[in-house]
């Protein structure tokens, strides 16, 4: 505290059993804020309160909540910020570690809950950098083939599947863990492939989209996750 002032201060070496002081900080957010409702209780909601968080990479394994509670008033407010002069990270990544040579330029890593189904993730960081996502193909965009199954919008087919191109889709290994994007008029779609019927050349989806596919071959998509 300062002054009319509470001031909670969080680091990456803190400690949450400790009282959030400058010199004896906490490790995290959600403790901040719990120590900030002891302070503020109900009918002492007359000082200002800032939270500083110091210098480092913060990760969260659940969502930050804030609740009425934890508000400001007009005359009290509720501050969240950096340390003057330092830029922390919050994220709600994991770090991935354990990584291994593969041969040639190729890394990788074992995750035992993305092989048992259930960890899936679309992004990937190294050195703060955001990597590209394997993809077909590599550059630009792949076209439907012309027109979808039926004329009617609500043939519900159209929503679930489309025809492609020869030689665009194939049956790849682990096909099913491949994921479609789609670029509608206003938005985009990402879906996951269930099947692929090479003869008549249809890919079909696990879920409908919200419109259906085009009707025109102008529509693009590419395929992530090959």
């Amino acid at each position: 505290m300062a002054g009319s002032v509470i001031e909670v201060f969080v680091a990456e070496n803190g400690n949450d059993a400790w009282p959030g002081t400058v010199d004896r900080p906490v490790a995290s957010l959600s403790q901040a804020r719990n120590l900030l409702r002891n302070l503020r209780k109900p009918g002492t909601l007359l000082r200002s309160a800032t939270v500083f968080l110091r210098e480092g990479r913060y990760f969260l394994t659940e969502p930050f909540l804030l609740n009425p509670e934890d508000s400001g008033t007009e005359v009290a407010p509720v501050t969240y910020r950096a340390y003057p002069g330092e830029t922390p990270v919050i994220s709600g990544g994991r770090t991935i570690t354990g990584w291994k040579k593969a041969g040639g330029e190729l890394w990788k890593a074992e995750l035992p809950e993305v092989r048992k189904g259930r960890w899936l993730f679309r992004q990937l960081f190294v050195n703060g950098r955001r990597r590209v996502r394997a993809r077909v193909p590599e550059e630009g965009k792949f076209f439907v083939h012309a027109g979808p199954f039926s004329e009617r919008d609500d043939e519900p087919r159209n929503k679930t599947s489309f025809r492609y191109n020869p030689g665009d889709i194939r049956k790849w290994d682990h096909y099913h863990d491949a994921e479609v994007v789609y670029i509608h008029r206003f938005d985009i779609s990402r879906m996951n492939i269930v099947a692929i019927d090479e003869t008549e050349k249809v890919v079909e989806f696990s879920s409908e989209t919200l419109f259906p596919y085009a009707k025109q071959s102008t529509s693009r998509y590419w395929v992530e996750n090959i």
